[in-house]
């Protein structure tokens, strides 16, 4: 008898699933490693490694996941969608490219073009670097290899920042400048100044300058409106934003000074501000309640902010903790960064601390809350080591002929300060770190 197709079909699923039924009531099987079945290489995900030591996981069809530090794997791994996962990708990508090391094909399948050469519609090819060089590899076939500078290379950008609106083909051009007539050449065989113009961190590239008033200076304005976010706090916009080979580890404004602080006002305090320090602690422990000592705590904060010059050299990405004078939160970060713990010293939390001790030289502890105890400075503290009192938390989103513009959120709104517009009774940075890639 001959058997149609469709009976033969059939036939062979129904024996198949008789032999997998049979294999789950037999239970599992030892295989010898001659007849193990090969897994295909192409079908599982690759482990990525970053420069900062951040372990990913990416699968061919382009999934991205964070799975933490080699030695350090976090329970709940962190899966990337939408421009997160391209800033990722991109990352990726660069990190992988100057460790020497081969690109992923998941990552190729995100981001295309790995190796950033561009054809245009004329049949010119460029080659463009992170730092924003650009080169103009050939013309219909033929070998140029020279270097774009100066209006040259801004008109270029302009030219294929046009033909690819899709942000994955062109993560490079974001350190272009097309904005500002001031990147040109001082000579035939001299670069462009790297502090003339505007960067942008990626993702907020030319919304500053995109502004209809014609008298506006970005590095002189304080409340510029450059974007809008999902996240509430200034803390979580800056985690979300930056992704997770930093991002995880900002916690709270104030917390996450001990963490990545570099240039600070909170370090290196004089005695007496220490005993002030002391004084304040003690009135807060005695009536720990959130907002109860908030002018006194805004008013120490205030004499010792920095004069903000000295964070005129910050790179795009760097994080900066602010004086934000309006804000009403000043007593819970001061207690909080002192103590270091949430919930205005009652919850753990990780951060460094406590920087008081009792008389008696014991270091202060949840249960010594509501006693009326004068604390005085711990040794840490003495020797140069200050604690978090900023309210607010932002980074660096653009650079303007070198002059540093911090970006922030207030309420889901993503603002620019310019750093020239910086001043006590609005914005502030008193403390500054490099955390990521510029």
């Amino acid at each position: 008898m001959r058997l149609k197709r469709q009976d033969l079909r059939k036939i062979i699923i129904e024996t198949l699933l008789k032999e997998v039924a049979d294999e789950n009531l037999r239970g599992p099987r030892t295989v010898a490693p001659q007849t193990r079945p090969s897994v295909n290489p192409s079908n599982v995900p690759q482990e990525v490694e970053d420069k900062s030591g951040n372990l990913f996981s990416v699968s061919p069809a382009g999934d991205i996941t964070f799975l933490g530090k080699r030695d350090q794997k976090i329970a709940k791994p962190i899966t990337f969608e939408g421009d997160r996962k391209l800033k990722v990708a991109s990352n990726l990508i660069d990190d992988q490219k100057s460790m020497g090391k081969n690109i992923p094909s998941g990552l190729k399948t995100i981001i295309k073009d790995t190796d950033y050469e561009i054809v245009d519609e004329d049949e010119y090819r460029f080659k463009i670097f992170p730092n924003g060089q650009m080169f103009l590899l050939s013309k219909s076939g033929k070998s140029i290899n020279k270097e774009i500078i100066g209006q040259n290379r801004i008109k270029a950008a302009e030219t294929l920042q046009r033909l690819f609106s899709d942000r994955r083909q062109r993560p490079y051009l974001f350190s272009i400048s097309t904005n500002s007539s001031s990147l040109t050449s001082s000579g035939p065989d001299k670069k462009a100044s790297p502090k003339k113009g505007i960067q942008y961190y990626p993702g907020y590239d030319g919304k500053i300058l995109t502004n209809n008033i014609a008298s506006i200076e970005p590095k002189k304005e304080k409340d510029m409106v450059v974007g809008a976010c999902t996240a509430e706090g200034c803390a979580q916009f800056v985690r979300e934003t930056l992704g997770p080979h930093v991002g995880n580890f900002v916690g709270n404004a104030w917390h996450a000074h001990g963490r990545f602080a570099k240039e600070s006002a909170f370090n290196s305090l004089t005695t007496a501000q220490q005993a002030e320090a002391a004084l304040i602690f003690s009135k807060i422990n005695k009536n720990p309640k959130e907002k109860s000592l908030e002018g006194e705590v805004r008013n120490f904060i205030k004499k010792i902010i920095p004069d903000q010059s000295q964070f005129s050299d910050l790179a795009l990405g760097d994080v900066v903790g602010l004086y934000y004078n309006p804000s009403d939160n000043f007593t819970k970060a001061f207690f909080e960064g002192a103590t270091g713990r949430n919930a205005m010293g009652i919850e753990p939390a990780p951060a460094e601390g406590p920087f008081f001790l009792t008389p008696e030289g014991k270091k202060w502890n949840p249960d010594l809350l509501g006693q009326n105890i004068e604390f005085k400075p711990g040794n840490t503290l003495k020797k140069g080591k200050g604690f978090g009192m900023n309210t607010h938390i932002g980074f660096v989103g653009a650079i303007l002929d070198g002059v540093p513009i911090i970006y922030h959120n207030v309420h889901h709104m993503v603002k620019a300060t310019g750093l020239e517009a910086m001043n006590k009774n609005g914005l502030s940075i008193v403390w500054a770190g490099r955390l990521a890639k510029s």
